[in-house]
């Protein structure tokens, strides 16, 4: 319920009582039309902008709106920290529930209102992370940290979620969270540039070797072609598979291709073992074939605020 009067229902005590009941099945808040317009653009051009919601809260002082698909919890510490009712709200935060709190913020464009309390629960975050910028443990994490990163402009955060994203996907990159469609072409886009590099070098080296050119002797060439094709078969790759190589995460790839195992065999005679440097070479050309990734840059991809 939106008015014009002093917010009564999310006094601190209605606030706790509010969070402490999530079996509830209906959470009705009493809000201030002037205080959410005051801070959120959003708000604004809804109730000021002739749309249908400003047209009955000038007509009956009221307005009723039904939020949907939004966490209650992370709404409800908002709308306490917009009406300046932050004794309830709490001094940290999982990244989880952050997640959905910057939901919130990103649609509601309230980020300079609730600036304190995220820069506060994102320190106390990277207070328990072993590097400065903290790094993802998971394909969960780092689409938390990344949309968390983006709304509130952290931009080595982001970097190490795009890069975690890059590694370890198997799939084209999308969020269950809103993350823009240029975040996730570009992670997508990255990731699948440096698979093909990597199967392109493989395939590459199988053709070579089937050709008529002789690159060490007929013998060699032979032991090479065999077994460069069983690796590339048991990684699932000697069929080439089409972008965006569903199934194949570029660190697990970068990591196995170089091991490239070529069995002992000896020259004619019986006598002298072969030595041959093209296996050992090939497999050191790949060793760090899924570091030099191109990073993502936020400020290119994202529109970033003015402090």
């Amino acid at each position: 319920m939106l008015d014009g009067s002093t917010p009564e229902s999310i006094a601190p005590d209605a606030g706790e009582n509010a969070i402490n009941h999530e079996d509830q099945p209906v959470l009705k808040i009493r809000a201030s039309s002037k205080h959410l317009t005051l801070s959120c653009p959003q708000f604004t051009r809804t109730l000021h902008s002739g749309f249908q919601e400003s047209h009955d809260l000038q007509k009956t002082g009221h307005l009723a709106l039904e939020i949907e698909n939004w966490d209650p919890t992370a709404f409800l510490v908002l709308l306490l920290i917009l009406h300046g009712r932050t004794r309830p709200v709490p001094r940290r935060m999982t990244l989880g529930k952050l997640a959905d709190f910057a939901v919130l913020v990103d649609y509601y464009e309230c980020h300079e209102a609730v600036e304190v309390f995220t820069d506060m629960w994102i320190g106390g975050l990277k207070r328990t992370a072993p590097t400065p910028a903290p790094t993802p443990a998971s394909l969960a994490e780092a689409e938390e940290w990344l949309f968390v990163a983006r709304v509130f402009q952290q931009r080595e955060t982001f970097a190490r979620a795009c890069g975690y994203l890059q590694r370890n996907l198997t799939s084209g990159f999308c969020s269950e969270l809103p993350v823009s469609r240029r975040v996730c072409d570009a992670i997508d886009r990255s990731r699948e540039d440096a698979i093909r590099a990597i199967l392109d070098r493989l395939h590459d080296r199988v053709a070579g070797l089937r050709s008529d050119r002789v690159h060490c002797s007929y013998e060699c060439d032979c032991v090479l072609l065999g077994a460069l094709m069983k690796h590339m078969r048991r990684l699932g790759i000697l069929a080439k598979p089409p972008p965006p190589f569903e199934g194949i995460g570029l660190e697990r790839l970068a990591k196995e291709a170089p091991g490239v195992v070529v069995p002992r065999w000896y020259e004619r005679g019986g006598e002298i073992q072969h030595s041959c440097l093209a296996t050992l070479d090939f497999n050191s050309s790949l060793r760090g074939s899924g570091d030099a990734l191109p990073g993502v840059d936020m400020e290119e991809l994202t529109e970033l605020r003015r402090r």
